[in-house]
C-alpha cells in the first residue's frame, strides 16, 4: 500500500506511520526506481486489529485472535525497534555483558537479573535414556525426541498438580536442564547423562550434539539469551546474524528475515544435526513461556475465548 493508502486505513497522519516503520511495527519496502515506498498490507492490518482492540471495540475482538494477538497485560517482555527486552532489559545488552542464559530466565520467571553467576544443579533423570531406544527411529530429529521425553517427565513429576511457587521454580529448572540434554539421545543415550554433568544449559547442549567447534558453547548460549522470549519476529537484531542472503533478499524487496533465519545458520556453522535449529526454538522458549505460565497464575484467572454461533449456509 502506498503511504497514503496505509495512513488511511490507520487513520493516522503520514508522519505517524513512519514512526511505526521507524519502531519496527510496519515494513516498508522501496519501489525500485522511485522514491515511493510502500508498506506491506498484513502489518498495517495487524496494526489496526491491535489498535482497535486496545480501545474497547468488542466487534473486533475475533479479529485480534485472527491474528493471534488479543491484549493481554504482561510484564515479561517488550519489543520494540531495539528487540527484546526482558523485565527492562534490552537482551542484546545483557548478551554483551556476558549473561548467561541461566540468569536471563531467572530474570523472566523472578523480575530480578542475578548479579552472581547461576548454577542449575544435575537433576537425576527419571528413567534411562535406552527406554526409548525401541519407541524412536534412528533418524528422529531433536524436536521429536523432546515431544516424547515431555510427557514422560511430567508422568513421572509427582507434584506435578500440587507444586508451591518455590517447588515450579525449581521443576522449571530441572525442565529446561532435562531439555538440553535429551536432544541427543537418539545419536546416543548416554550422551543424555554426560550433557547433564556440565556446567551450563548451553554447554549440556554441546555435549548432547557432540559439537566439536571452538567456542560452540559460548555462541549456543547467546542464541538462547537472545530468543528466550517469544514476539521475536519484529525483533530489529535478527538482522544481525544474517549473511549475503539476508542482503539478497532485502534488494529484491522481501522483508528482513526473523530469528530463525540465524538459528539455520548458526546450526549450519555448527555442524549440528538435521532438525536441531527448531529443538533450539523449543529449548529457549521454554523459558518465557514458563514465565508467561506463573505470570498468568498470579493474575488469578482463565483465559478462554467466547464462541459467536452462525448459523451454517446451506447449499443447494
Amino acid at each position: 500500500m502506498s503511504a497514503t493508502e496505509a495512513a488511511a486505513l490507520l487513520g493516522i497522519k503520514r508522519t505517524t506511520l513512519y514512526t511505526y516503520v521507524s519502531r519496527g511495527l510496519v515494513r516498508c519496502v522501496p519501489q525500485k526506481g522511485t522514491k515511493q515506498s510502500r508498506y506491506v498490507r498484513m502489518d498495517l492490518e495487524r496494526l489496526k486489529v491491535r489498535h482497535d482492540a486496545r480501545a474497547g471495540h468488542a466487534a473486533v475482538a475475533s479479529g485480534a485472535l485472527r491474528w493471534g494477538e488479543p491484549v493481554i497485560d504482561s510484564s515479561v517482555t517488550r519489543i520494540d525497534a531495539r528487540g527484546a527486552a526482558y523485565r527492562g532489559h534490552l537482551a542484546v545488552e545483557m548478551v554483551a555483558r556476558g549473561a548467561s542464559f541461566e540468569a536471563v530466565t531467572e530474570l523472566l520467571w523472578t523480575g530480578q537479573l542475578p548479579a552472581a553467576v547461576v548454577r542449575w544443579p544435575a537433576p537425576p533423570l527419571p528413567f534411562l535414556p535406552s527406554a526409548l531406544k525401541g519407541l524412536l527411529p534412528a533418524e528422529a530429529p531433536p524436536l521429536a525426541v523432546l515431544s516424547a521425553v515431555v510427557p514422560l517427565l511430567g508422568a513421572a513429576d509427582s507434584v506435578r498438580f500440587a507444586a508451591s511457587p518455590e517447588q515450579e521454580w525449581l521443576r522449571a529448572r530441572r525442565l529446561l536442564r532435562l531439555l538440553g540434554a535429551w536432544v541427543g539421545a537418539v545419536q546416543g543415550p548416554g550422551r543424555v547423562a554426560e550433557a547433564l554433568a556440565q556446567d551450563s544449559l548451553a554447554a549440556g547442549l554441546v555435549q548432547a550434539w557432540g559439537v566439536k567447534a571452538r567456542g560452540a558453547a559460548g555462541l549456543l548460549d547467546r542464541a538462547l539469551v537472545l530468543c528466550a522470549d517469544h514476539e521475536l519476529n519484529v525483533s530489529t537484531f535478527a538482522v544481525r546474524v544474517a549473511r549475503a542472503v539476508a542482503d539478497a533478499m532485502r534488494e529484491e524487496g522481501h522483508p528482513p528475515p526473523t530469528v530463525d533465519f540465524g538459528l539455520v545458520a548458526l546450526a549450519a556453522v555448527l555442524g549440528l544435526p538435521r532438525g536441531a535449529a527448531t529443538a533450539l526454538f523449543a529449548v529457549r522458549r521454554a523459558a518465557g513461556w514458563v514465565a508467561h505460565v506463573l505470570e498468568q497464575r498470579e493474575q488469578g484467572h482463565v483465559l478462554r475465548p467466547r464462541a459467536r454461533y452462525v448459523e451454517a449456509k446451506k447449499e443447494g
